[in-house]
């Protein structure tokens, strides 16, 4: 059984199948496709959104983009790099035990933000880390590791 074809639908198809010979430009400069633009060596994704095919592929060429044609977004999708396939972020295996962080993902970046000291940013390698403090406030702790969302702690010192 076919399906009807609405006279709107006809020209519509007839304009995308003649666009290239009256334009001179391929149809994939003006379909919009969803994408991801990512860091080969970590997977993180650095942009997302909507672009046509033609753009993201000349991005490509001209500027080294590492990009997948599908969406997805930083808070809850990385890219493996091993793979070349977005995947869901697991949960932060990281845990605070008084001043103490334990099972810390490798690498990570540690961001400690106080209200009248501001942020500080650490980039570490192990596995645990003794937290101490300067003055006494409130502070938060996020951990950060591309494939896992970000573990997030109030410590009062």
């Amino acid at each position: 059984m076919t399906q009807a074809v609405s006279p709107r639908q006809r020209r519509l198809q007839a304009f995308v199948a003649a666009d290239r010979d009256r334009t001179g430009i391929p149809n994939e400069w003006f379909e919009m496709t969803p994408f991801i633009r990512f860091d080969p060596a970590t997977g993180e994704i650095i942009q997302y959104g909507t672009m046509s095919l033609g753009g993201l592929t000349h991005l490509e060429e001209t500027q080294g983009w590492s990009w997948l044609p599908q969406s997805g977004r930083p808070d809850l999708h990385y890219v493996n790099p091993a793979t070349g396939r977005r995947r869901v972020k697991a949960v932060c295996p990281a845990v605070l035990d008084g001043l103490m962080l334990h099972n810390l993902p490798q690498p990570c970046r540690i961001e400690i933000t106080e209200e009248a000291t501001g942020q500080q940013v650490y980039d570490e390698t192990a596995a645990e880390v003794q937290l101490s403090f300067d003055h006494p406030g409130t502070y938060t702790v996020r951990v950060l590791s591309v494939p896992f969302t970000p573990g997030e702690f109030v410590v009062t010192a």
